[in-house]
């Protein structure tokens, strides 16, 4: 798997696709694999995909801790760099959508297109689970297995066992080590950009599943009421994770926007920079 360099540690990422680039952010305790092949294969049929694991998942290395969610964007903003992409459209999701925020805040010249999905800003403004969304969440830590009662509506969870079963098996194999969760989790409880989002000069995007019992859709509307010229849009009958439960509509969303709205990017080159 390819590398690139930082100086505390080294950074995994797995390359896909055609077209302009598009850098992914995944969320808590998750790696390149989390995204589910057939959202990678429907978003990589227009875009040169660099799905980028965070520092401590997957094939990436810990770094220096503790952790935060700046951090982990001056590593996205790093890694693009080392790629030799001066530009990209960045898309995050959950944790993700948070470095992708801090991203578009710290290094705003190197985003021609901002997604942020299934995320929030953090801090006193944001909504945060209720009742079911918080006994589902544990529910899963408890059991030492998938997340998926919390992340995916429960039809889906009920006739699509054998894709969840490979989501989970997938981020077992990558191998995130609990205390690289805990960090994860203490960075985002510390995170906050609701004072900053009008500073987001982008072309945004904000999804949700109308369904998300972790991270409640009224978040995005939150955000894109505070980014100028954002638009919003649910992905309906969908939670937490509707990459797995509408890829090919989730996909279709996205393609449109950054083709209408995001500044224009030349193919990204075959062979990076940098591994």
């Amino acid at each position: 798997m390819p590398h690139v360099r930082l100086a505390d540690c080294s950074l995994a990422f797995a390359e896909r696709g055609a077209g302009p680039p598009l850098l992914l952010l995944m969320g808590l305790g998750g790696s390149h694999r989390s995204w589910g092949e057939p959202f990678l294969t429907a978003l990589g049929r227009g875009f040169t995909l660099f799905a980028l694991d965070h520092r401590g998942t997957g094939g990436s290395t810990r770094g220096t801790a503790p952790y935060t969610i700046a951090q982990l964007a001056d590593d996205a903003a790093a890694a693009l760099q080392a790629l030799g992409l001066a530009r990209a459209h960045v898309l995050g999701l959950s944790m993700g959508g948070m470095v992708a925020q801090e991203l578009a805040l710290r290094q705003p010249a190197r985003l021609a297109g901002l997604v942020l999905a299934s995320t929030t800003c953090g801090g006193p403004h944001a909504v945060w689970p209720g009742a079911d969304g918080r006994r589902r969440f544990a529910e899963g830590l408890r059991l030492g297995e998938s997340l998926w009662p919390a992340v995916v509506a429960d039809e889906f969870a009920a006739a699509n066992r054998p894709f969840l079963a490979r989501i989970a098996f997938d981020t077992l194999a990558a191998g995130t080590p609990p205390s690289v969760f805990a960090e994860q989790a203490r960075a985002i409880a510390r995170f906050s950009t609701w004072e900053r989002l009008p500073l987001i000069t982008a072309p945004t995007l904000v999804l949700a599943g109308d369904g998300d019992r972790l991270i409640p859709p009224a978040n995005a509307r939150l955000i894109a009421s505070r980014i100028r010229g954002a638009e919003g849009a649910f992905v309906r009958g969908t939670g937490h994770c509707f990459v797995w439960e509408a890829p090919e509509r989730a996909a279709a969303e996205i393609s449109r926007f950054l083709a209408r709205r995001g500044q224009s990017l030349v193919a990204a080159p075959r062979e990076p920079l940098a591994r």
